[in-house]
């Protein structure tokens, strides 16, 4: 990928070479979205945009094609190169992906819920709702098929955390055996809630509900990364929802230990001050 875009760049022949080689129709849903993860990450801002206008126009004509992980690849790849304000391939990819959205979210794992919400908040564009609530609805499914969610409706939600102010009576506990599947909830997490509160979308009670029981006994926290924290207490803060005392105590516990450890840094601490403050 490299070598071509540097034959690109030198002109001529082998850069027309290049382009017909890199031409999105030759590369299936998952090939196309695979190419634009590659420009993003190996030459960022050096592809060029009439590159990228294919890829869109592409992705747009074929995006009944598209499974979820090759949507949420090709969207975050283009908001990370800043493809993301306006003007009409912008417009041809997500009305399309608005006709979509239900049936390809239907499928979709939690980290591309979280990869599109992502792409979606980073688009100067404010999103209309029926892009984004499909996103939101099938990462409540799968936040509430987390052990700690399916055990707290076992007990009839006893001892399960609020969706917000207080808790009613402690945290439940999250066992050992999940405490894997603790750690690959934490990106996510920290993307949706941090992209939510971005958009100003408010993902609702049971939501937020399911959340906060999935994460409770701090074995997520303890998993997250100290940007992973922040992006969390910012999320919740900007769509202002004060976390249960118990899910509080353990991230104060969990940031501590990233402070302790000389993990965080300046952004990282920025965003918690703030957050704190408004939820004060």
């Amino acid at each position: 990928l490299s070598a071509g875009l540097r034959r690109w760049e030198a002109g001529g022949a082998e850069a027309q070479e290049t382009v017909s080689a890199l031409s999105p129709w030759r590369y299936t849903p998952e090939g196309a979205a695979a190419l634009a993860w590659g420009l993003s990450r190996v030459a960022p801002g050096r592809a060029p945009a009439r590159l990228w206008e294919a890829l869109e126009a592409d992705a747009a004509r074929r995006m009944g094609a598209f499974p979820p992980r090759a949507l949420a690849l090709l969207l975050w790849a283009r908001a990370a190169e800043g493809r993301g304000g306006g003007g009409s391939g912008d417009d041809l990819l997500f009305t399309a992906l608005e006709a979509e959205a239900p049936r390809i979210a239907s499928d979709a794992l939690l980290i591309d819920c979280a990869m599109v919400l992502w792409a979606l908040a980073k688009r100067r564009r404010r999103p209309p709702p029926g892009l984004v609530l499909p996103w939101v609805q099938r990462s409540r499914a799968l936040l509430e098929r987390h052990p700690a969610c399916a055990r707290r409706v076992a007990t009839g939600a006893q001892g399960a955390p609020a969706a917000s102010g207080g808790s009613r009576g402690g945290a439940a506990t999250v066992g050992p055996a999940t405490a894997a599947g603790a750690a690959a909830v934490a990106l996510p997490s920290a993307l949706m809630l941090w992209s939510l509160g971005r958009l100003g979308f408010h993902p609702g009670s049971p939501w937020l509900r399911a959340f906060f029981t999935a994460t409770a006994g701090g074995q997520l926290l303890g998993s997250c990364t100290p940007r992973q924290l922040a992006m969390l207490l910012w999320g919740l803060a900007a769509l202002r929802e004060a976390p249960p005392a118990g899910w509080m105590r353990e991230w104060r516990a969990a940031w501590g230990r990233a402070g302790a450890a000389g993990a965080s840094d300046a952004a990282d601490q920025a965003m918690v001050r703030a957050a704190l403050r408004a939820l004060r």
